[in-house]
């Protein structure tokens, strides 16, 4: 699975039970000299939780954060 969290750097948690996938976290506004008008982006705290299959190996879950996509990797049980 795949989740766009731009902004969102090391502030983040992954958290598995054998039946849900819990992602929380948050998002900073940025620093800016500028004057901005409107912001576009959602800044604050996000919670994401989503259902796993019965057969998958939660003690092996896997993830990593690259350019503000973090990519899960749930694998099945043996």
């Amino acid at each position: 699975m795949e989740l766009e969290l731009p902004g969102v750097g090391k502030d983040h948690t992954v958290e598995a039970t054998d039946s849900e996938l819990d992602i929380h976290g948050e998002t900073a506004e940025r620093e800016s000299n500028r004057v901005v008008r409107r912001h576009i982006r959602y800044i604050g705290q996000f919670d994401y939780c989503t259902s796993l299959p019965a057969n998958s190996g939660t003690e092996y879950i896997s993830g990593e954060l690259i350019n503000g996509v973090l990519a899960v990797r749930v694998p099945k049980a043996e």
